[in-house]
């Protein structure tokens, strides 16, 4: 699968970039502009970093549904409600839902705050691997991740990077021990 960590802001590129140097991941490339762009191919997934309820109204979630469409909260929000225990998303937790785009048909929903507000490096950490985690088992080849608890979030850029590539690890090497099992 490839991952694309794609964020606006340089600042979080540059310390993926400098992240890239010590710890290698192979298989993710770092781009600075929007999470959407002219040249991902048909079936590219991107990862929302919501919140446990699913409201899309702020930070990356809100562009995401100005250029997909509402109707992304409402099935996000329909989904957590229907397929989780208490009606929320726990945070280390991840659900997929289409979107019906053709160029981006998934969405992975991967929460790394309950509520809207400030959160921390841990749970970028447990919200990436989540997200990675759900799309190599749904057999995603491409996945667009912003910065994830980098907006509302107010996460430092340099603790985000390091947590979303450990998540990242994470994800890969568990996923790797899983199928051996069965190999």
């Amino acid at each position: 699968m490839n991952i694309i960590i794609r964020d606006r802001n340089q600042e979080l590129i540059d310390e993926f970039k400098k992240l890239a140097y010590a710890i290698s991941v192979g298989g993710v490339v770092y781009e600075c502009g929007n999470v959407f762009s002219d040249t991902d191919e048909e079936g590219t997934a991107f990862v929302s970093p919501a919140n446990s309820f699913g409201y899309m109204d702020g930070g990356i979630d809100r562009v995401y549904c100005d250029t997909i469409g509402w109707h992304l909260q409402d099935i996000l929000q329909e989904k957590i409600k229907k397929d989780t225990r208490f009606g929320e998303l726990l945070i280390g937790e991840a659900i997929i839902v289409g979107t019906g785009n053709d160029i981006y048909p998934w969405m992975i929903s991967a929460p790394t705050m309950r509520l809207p507000g400030v959160t921390n490096e841990a749970s970028v950490f447990l919200a990436t691997r989540a997200a990675v985690y759900l799309a190599l088992e749904m057999n995603i080849k491409r996945l667009v991740i912003p910065g994830m608890g980098t907006g509302t979030g107010r996460v430092p850029f340099d603790k985000a990077a390091f947590a979303m590539h450990n998540g990242i690890i994470a994800a890969r090497n568990k996923f790797s021990s899983y199928r051996k099992q069965f190999a």
